[in-house]
């Protein structure tokens, strides 16, 4: 499946770099930083790729420290038409520590593949946005590192600008995922809620608070604040770098995440 995956999207990519220059180009539109997608879809025929470099989630509950660490992780965006996109994500190694307690373990390994697609209800016009953005999670994870089963979602992104350079961003989420026996599925739903303002054509700062909840009895719900910044070079307007902080607000979030990545327009 993996394989199969890989070839229909460079088969994707393919077609959709022959498009190039067939459609005006739009503004850059990165989907990072932070946990709130935005509405916006790249122009036909452009790729763009956002690598999360450096991400590792630290917790510490009842005497355990974990860490979980993922480095040079990809995302490609591929424009397929006016008002959609083509969205492939993999984790290509990701270390898991556990410590406390007198006892330590280590997994790593490979962790799932992500594919996508959104669609812009909008037109992709300023001011209000809106789009669609389902997806399913391909388990090609190492044994230890995830649960084998296919899962998936839909995502409604919205942005709504304010005034002074302000944006607000909102991501509602309904998710179908596996039980933890491994036999079935539940569903799940998230809210990610940001704010965001570009300070300067070069530098923006969003914060968000992000809440997620499985509709099944005695379920925990997780919550975080997020802080991340974003810059763009003056003269390079294909390329951004940004960073983040997430810290748990409920006992069933990890304690903090910290983060480091880039996005290119090609």
């Amino acid at each position: 499946m993996l394989r199969h995956s890989i070839a229909t999207a460079v088969a994707l990519l393919l077609v959709a770099t022959a498009a190039h220059g067939q459609a005006e180009d739009r503004a850059f539109c990165p989907a990072r930083p932070g946990k709130a997608s935005p509405t916006c879809t790249i122009t036909p025929g452009r790729l763009q790729i956002e690598l999360d470099a450096f991400d590792q989630t630290i917790d510490r509950s009842n005497g355990v420290k974990s860490t979980d660490a993922i480095m040079a992780v990809p995302q490609l965006r591929v424009g397929l038409s006016t008002n959609s996109e083509l969205q492939l994500a993999w984790t290509p190694h990701e270390r898991f520590t556990t410590a406390g307690l007198g006892k330590s373990k280590v997994n790593s390994g490979i962790g799932d593949m992500v594919a996508g697609l959104k669609y812009n209800l909008t037109d992709n016009r300023d001011g209000f946005g809106a789009a669609l953005q389902p997806f399913v999670k391909i388990p090609t994870a190492t044994r230890s590192l995830g649960n084998g089963k296919v899962e998936g979602g839909l995502v409604a992104p919205l942005s709504v600008p304010l005034s002074k350079g302000w944006a607000l961003n909102l991501s509602p989420e309904i998710d179908v995922s596996a039980n933890d026996d491994g036999g079935g599925y539940h569903t799940a739903g998230a809210l990610a809620a940001g704010l965001g303002c570009a300070f300067t054509p070069e530098l923006s700062f969003g914060a968000e608070i992000w809440v997620e909840r499985a509709f099944v009895s005695e379920a925990e719900t997780a919550a975080t604040v997020d802080l991340m910044l974003a810059f763009t070079p003056a003269d390079i307007h294909d390329l951004q770098f940004d960073a983040g902080v997430n810290r748990g607000i409920t006992p069933a979030a990890p304690n903090t995440q910290v983060y480091l990545g880039v996005a290119k327009r090609f």
